[in-house]
Order: structure tokens, then sequence, then C-alpha cells
């Protein structure tokens, strides 16, 4: 999450100015990139979250790696637009599927107590990466180009990710004689501990999705997704069209990424001791002050209030697929799930990538763009709290199917 992740998601909007500048293509020829690596990641969330519930995560997450640091490597070598494209297609299949959906599905299983918790110390790498890289990228970018800036990255994700990767993965606890943590306490006290009760009985993707609670959740993930993308590649850009310095923009998405470690945990400890509507309300009312500061980009406090805000409420789109799957649908086929999820996040981010690209080139300003994600922001709480709502009824069904099969 620190390298892989954090570089093409977190810290790719470092790269917007000067490359689209010393390639002469617009910000949405740029910003189609992540629409490619997106639309390519549904695929990959897909394939990746179904090979998780049967294959070693290890290995999956080893290749994903190795393709990662050659992506990076190939990136030293641009001089034209279609060798982005290339690239960003090969990046899609790594980067999510192969980082966030991995980390987030292997820490589901090995957690049943403070999973919320868990998945956000596991996820929140992508903040320190940032507030770590986001200065050495900019600085390398000034002094050196972002040629050579990207075939140091590449070094620092092979020298950092695979030797962790190799050593620590594992699938199931069970794979070494271990049991999840908090699996041995009795149901009674893990529901005292979380406003929200674990699911006891096999669900499985077959019934999850013939339920209306799970196509709700997976348009709240689009607009979540459209959220994301539409503000993450545009951070810096915004930035410096305000009229602040290159050297401001990255010191406001060092910022941003410290927010996020905070959010991760924060976020977290919100949906274990609260529950999920608690935890999804938090997150969306911080993304939606995080979007709206963006309109004030030129005042003084306006980019802190993003950085901050923003910086919270971004932590949905990781955070929050892993825990709502399992406490809404259980944990049979929990990869095939987060995976679709992911899928769909992508979709939304495949959406919006380009068209706040386009909504910049053709009005020299992104504040129509944050407007229109602002609609979308209060969109996405209505639909995430519908899902959990409409889940709860759909568990009490089957649970009562369960004990009266002749009623069902």
């Amino acid at each position: 999450m620190a390298t892989c992740y954090t570089i093409f998601v977190n810290c790719i909007s470092l790269f917007l100015v000067p490359v689209t500048t010393d390639l002469n293509i617009t910000r949405a020829q740029f910003n189609l990139c992540l629409s490619i690596s997106a639309v390519v990641g549904i695929v990959a969330s897909l394939v990746v979250g179904k090979l998780l519930d049967k294959y070693n995560a290890r290995l999956i997450g080893s290749i994903s790696i190795g393709i990662i640091v050659l992506d990076l490597a190939g990136w030293a070598f641009v001089r034209h637009l279609w060798q982005m494209y290339i690239l960003a297609f090969i990046t899609g299949f790594c980067v999510l599927a192969g980082t966030r959906l991995l980390i987030s599905v292997l820490i589901t299983n090995w957690f049943d107590r403070k999973r919320g918790l868990a998945v956000s110390l596991a996820l929140m790498g992508s903040g320190f990466g940032g507030v770590v890289l986001s200065p050495i990228i900019s600085w390398m970018i000034i002094n050196s180009g972002w040629h050579r800036t990207f075939l140091l990255l590449a070094v620092i994700t092979l020298i950092a990710s695979m030797p962790l990767t190799i050593l620590t993965f594992r699938n199931h606890p069970y794979s070494m004689g271990l049991k999840p943590y908090g699996a041995d306490e009795p149901s009674a006290k893990k529901n005292n501990k979380t406003a929200d009760s674990p699911i006891q009985i096999d669900v499985g993707f077959k019934l999850v999705r013939k339920s209306s609670a799970f196509w709700m959740l997976m348009l709240g993930f689009v607009f979540m997704g459209m959220v994301n993308g539409g503000v993450i590649i545009n951070i810096s850009a915004q930035m410096t069209d305000a009229g602040h310095s290159p050297g401001f923009a990255a010191m406001i998405l060092s910022v941003y990424m410290s927010s996020v470690i905070i959010g991760k945990i924060s976020l977290g400890a919100v949906y274990d001791r609260f529950g999920l509507i608690a935890g999804t309300v938090f997150g969306s009312i911080t993304t939606l002050l995080g979007v709206i500061s963006l309109l004030f980009s030129a005042s003084a406090i306006g980019p802190y209030v993003f950085a901050v805000t923003f910086g919270f409420g971004t932590c949905l789109g990781t955070v929050a697929p892993p825990l709502m799957a399992v406490n809404e649908f259980g944990k049979k086929d929990i990869g095939t799930i987060v995976g679709i999820i992911t899928a769909f996040e992508m979709i939304g981010t495949a959406i919006a990538a380009p068209v706040t690209g386009a909504v910049a080139d053709h009005y020299g300003t992104y504040s129509p763009a944050w407007v229109a994600l602002i609609i979308v922001t209060l969109f996405m709480l209505v639909t995430l709290v519908i899902s959990v709502v409409l889940a709860k009824k759909f568990i009490r069904r089957l649970e009562s199917s369960i004990r009266n099969p002749e009623v069902a």
C-alpha cells in the first residue's frame, strides 16, 4: 500500500502537470490513463477476488508486485501518449486487485474482532507512503525530471514490497495452525463490542447477488469511485491552477496523506464501535466537506480544509469495501464479493477521471466538476446507508427461513 498503491493512486497527481506539459497532451488525455487502469481493474478485481478464495495469496501478491515494478520502470521511457496507455492497461491488472483487494481480504480472514481497526492499520500504508513519497517525488521531478523519478520509484517498490509479501502473506490463519483473532470469544461477547452483530449463517455470493441490498451497495460504490477518481488525480493541478506553487501543492498532498493515516484508523474504529451506518455517515460527511472546500482552493485556508477533511473521507474507498461486505453478508465467498465491490468502484473512477479533466480543459477550471461531485457524494451517502438497512432485512429473512423451512 505504501508503494504500489500510493504511487499510482495518491501521488499520480504530482505527475499531471509535468507530463502533460512535456508531452504536449491535455489533462483529459492524461486522466484517461486512470480510466484505462480502472476499466482493466474491473476485470482484474473479479478474477483476483475469485482466485483469493482458492489459491495462494503469497504467489498472487508476488506476481503483482513484479509486474508493477516493471510497469514503473516502463514509465521512465515514455515518449508518446500511446505508450502511457499501454502501461496504464498493465497497471490496471495489478495495482488495485493485487494490493488493496488482496490486503483487505487477507485481513478480513485473519480477524473476527477489531476487524475495522485491523483493516485500517493495514491500509493506512497508503497514507504513510504518501507522506514520505510526496515530497521526494516532487523534489525528484523538479530536479531530475519525471522519467528518472519513475525509475527510482520502481527500485523503491521492489526493495520495500517484495520481501514483505513473500515473508508474511497467508490466506488464512488455519494454514499456520492458528485461528482468526477473536474466534474463540463467545458470540454474545463479540456482539457487545460492536453495533453490528456478526453474520452467523453461510450466505455466499449465489444468494447475495439476488438481494436488493447487494445492488444498492454496488451503486453506492460506483458513486464513491466517481468522487475519489474525480478528485485524487487532480489535486496537484487544482492547487497550481488556484495560484499556488508546485511546492505548496506537494505540501498539501503530504498533509492530505497525513490525514489519510489518521482517517483510516479513525474510520475503522468508528465502524468497530458504532457500526456500518455511523462509519458510512462519518466518511461521507467528511468527503462532502472536502469536495466543497475545493471550490475555495485559492483562499489561505481552503487547501488545508480540503487536505484534512478529504483525507478522512477518501478512506471510505479502501476501508469500507471489506467491512461492509463482511458485516452485511458474512465471510463466505468474501474474496469474490469484495472483488465485485472493487470492480464497481472502478467503474465510477473510469467515468469521473477523464470527465473532470475534460471539464478543466474546456472551462479552464475544475469548479463545475466539483459541484457535480458534491451532488454525487450525497447520492453515495444515501445509497450506502440504504444498503445497510436492506441487508439487515435480507439476513433476517434468511435466518427465519432456516429456523422455519416449512414457512420459506
